[in-house]
């Protein structure tokens, strides 16, 4: 026959008493903060789906903003970013930087955390996306990057703006498009323990 131990609170032999990470009620556990998940857990997964439309400028704008809460003092975010884009002619594209900041409204001066725009002969133009001939063309653009986080606790909420800007005056560019109906920015961010 089975041996079963019927407990309430689970405490490590030098634990504090009412500290336990581990908890039970009848047939659920709950594992509290102090539990120590391994590198490379995954802690938390979001998914956002965003439908609208936006005419691009030749300035770095904020066109998009999520926020997350982190579940854990020691994990990194990996975002997975898919957008439509759709520019209207030759020789134009856009450029696209991700910035972080602790609190609501990000702007440019926040923490960089997504820039791998290619830029022009003299580096000054973004080419993220770039049509070099022809007539109007429609593209999907997927972006996967991590943000290193360090400083931040359990609880905390971070924010992140995406910011997108046109490449030059050349044609008109709009991310995502609208044509029966807008198109989207979808975005999965997940956490995972270092």
């Amino acid at each position: 026959m089975a041996s079963e131990l019927f407990v309430d609170k689970i405490t490590g032999k030098t634990g504090t008493s009412g500290g336990a990470p581990i908890t039970l009620s009848g047939d659920t556990a709950t594992l509290g903060t102090g539990v120590t998940f391994p590198a490379g857990h995954v802690l938390k997964v979001t998914h956002d789906t965003t439908q609208e439309t936006n005419t691009m400028t030749e300035s770095f704008v904020n066109y998009h903003e999520l926020s997350f809460t982190l579940t854990s003092s020691s994990s990194d975010l990996f975002f997975i970013f898919t957008y439509e884009a759709h520019t209207g002619g030759s020789n134009e594209g856009h450029g696209l930087k991700v910035y972080r900041n602790n609190s609501a409204t990000v702007t440019t001066s926040h923490t960089l955390v997504h820039n791998v725009n290619p830029t022009n002969s003299s580096g000054t133009l973004p080419m993220t996306g770039y049509h070099l001939s022809g007539s109007a063309h429609y593209s999907s653009y997927t972006h996967n990057f991590k943000d290193s986080l360090s400083g931040f606790s359990a609880g905390d909420t971070l924010y992140y703006g995406f910011f997108f800007r046109r490449r030059s005056n050349n044609n008109v560019v709009k991310i995502p498009p609208d044509e029966d109906q807008d198109g989207a920015f979808l975005t999965t961010i997940t956490e995972v323990q270092k």
